[in-house]
Order: C-alpha cells, then sequence, then structure tokens
C-alpha cells in the first residue's frame, strides 16, 4: 500500500467532512430557529381566526326569522285569512323566541370562553415571541462561531486538497480513491483516478440500463391497458351484434307466424 498516498488522502477527507459537519451544524440551527418561527405564525394565524370567528349567528339568524315569519302569519289571522295561521303562528313564534333566547345565552358564555381563549393564545404568542428573540440571538452567535472556525480551518486545512485535482474533491471521490489506495488495488493517484472513472461510467452504464428498463416496463403496460381496451372494445360489439341477430330471428319469426 503506498501509505504516502493514502495519508494525503485521509487527510483531504478530513478536511472536506470537518466543513461538512460545520455546514450540517448551521443548517440545523436555522432549522431550529425557522421551527420556532412556524410556531409563532401558527399562533398568529389561531388568533386571527378566532377575531374573524362568529358564534350563533347563524342559529340567530334562523331563530329571529322564525320569529318574524310566526308573527307575520298571526297577523294573518287577524285580518281574517284563517284561524289556521293563529294555531301555527304562536307556536312558531313562541318556539322561534325560545331558541333565540338560548342562543343569546349561548352566545353570551361563547363569548366568555371566546375572550378566555383569546388571552390565552395572546399571552402564549409573547411569550413564545420573548423566547424566539433570545434563541434567534444565541442561534445567530453560534453561527457566526462555527462559520469563523469553519474558515479558519479550512484556510489550515485547504493545501491537503491541492494534490487532487478539482473534480474529485468531494467526499465520494475520495472516499473510494481511499479504499483503492489501501486495499492495494492502486498504487498512485493516477491508478486510483482510473478506477473511480470507470466505476463511474458502470455506473452511468448501470442507470442507464435500468431507465431503459423501466421505460420498457412502462410501454409495456400501456400495450397492455390498450390491449384490453380494445378487447373489451370487441366483446361489447360482440355483444351488440348478437343482440341485433337475436332480434332479427325473433322478426323472421313473427314474419312466419303471421304469414301462417
Amino acid at each position: 500500500m503506498n501509505e504516502s498516498l493514502y495519508k494525503q488522502l485521509t487527510q483531504a477527507a478530513f478536511v472536506l467532512m470537518n466543513s461538512l459537519k460545520n455546514k450540517a451544524k448551521i443548517a440545523e440551527l436555522r432549522n431550529g430557529l425557522s421551527e420556532r418561527k412556524n410556531k409563532e405564525n401558527d399562533l398568529k394565524n389561531k388568533i386571527e381566526y378566532e377575531k374573524n370567528f362568529s358564534y350563533g349567528t347563524g342559529c340567530l339568524a334562523v331563530t329571529i326569522i322564525g320569529i318574524i315569519v310566526g308573527i307575520i302569519i298571526v297577523i294573518n289571522f287577524f285580518l281574517g285569512n284563517g284561524e289556521y295561521c293563529l294555531y301555527v303562528g304562536i307556536p312558531m313564534a313562541a318556539i322561534s323566541f325560545a331558541l333565540w333566547f338560548l342562543t343569546k345565552i349561548f352566545q353570551a358564555n361563547a363569548q366568555i370562553t371566546h375572550e378566555e381563549r383569546m388571552e390565552c393564545l395572546s399571552e402564549e404568542l409573547e411569550k413564545t415571541k420573548e423566547e424566539n428573540k433570545v434563541y434567534e440571538k444565541e442561534v445567530n452567535e453560534k453561527i457566526k462561531e462555527i462559520e469563523k472556525v469553519d474558515k479558519e480551518c479550512w484556510e489550515v486545512g485547504k493545501h491537503f486538497l491541492d494534490f487532487l485535482p478539482e473534480k474529485y474533491r468531494n467526499t465520494q471521490a475520495i472516499a473510494f480513491l481511499g479504499e483503492a489506495v489501501k486495499n492495494c488495488r492502486a498504487d498512485t493517484l493516477k491508478e486510483a483516478i482510473n478506477l473511480y472513472e470507470s466505476k463511474i461510467e458502470r455506473d452511468a452504464r448501470w442507470d442507464a440500463e435500468m431507465e431503459m428498463k423501466r421505460e420498457e416496463a412502462s410501454l409495456q403496460a400501456a400495450h397492455m391497458q390498450e390491449m384490453e381496451r380494445i378487447a373489451r372494445e370487441m366483446n361489447e360489439t360482440n355483444k351488440n351484434i348478437e343482440a341485433d341477430i337475436s332480434k332479427i330471428k325473433w322478426m323472421e319469426y313473427y314474419d312466419i307466424m303471421n304469414k301462417e
């Protein structure tokens, strides 16, 4: 094994992995901040919904309409339009008034609950805002610190990648090159790179073959569906033809019977 080359590849891999870990930490911190912001926005939406929500409006409108209709029917009775108006109008007006009264009670209770819920949501929102401000400040400080350390480490370690062509300065390529040297499949960087390029070509051919197989399978499935559709149409056509033939035979039979 070419120990010197393997050491170079290991150092290059360490530099890249360290940089990737720092970037992953920064992304995780930003995701956590984004989740907290989403929670804050959800609370704002809930408060907005509560502000615009009206309790019992539909029921109240129906009861008022019922009262008005009942009164109109009673008035029609006094105008001499039938006794049934009195028997229908008064109960309707009474029931509607009772419903209206109950609706007003429900609205009053619901309004109290609504105000309590609004107060709880507002308190929770203010608490979340304060927590998010503190958290955002801490996160931004941590991100700045990580970015500073990452920049310093990169400035110190980036020369460990100078021996590699730009195309192969990634973790996937370096991992393969290191394994090839470690397992004595390659003694030089050129040999290791040639092995890596061969792998890329094989992978590309494999992907192309798999894509072709998927397309063939898709075309075959579409062809089978089309054949099934044609078979169904032919079956339906044959049934119609048989039905027409049967009708013709019966008509011929009736003609013969009528002639006799």
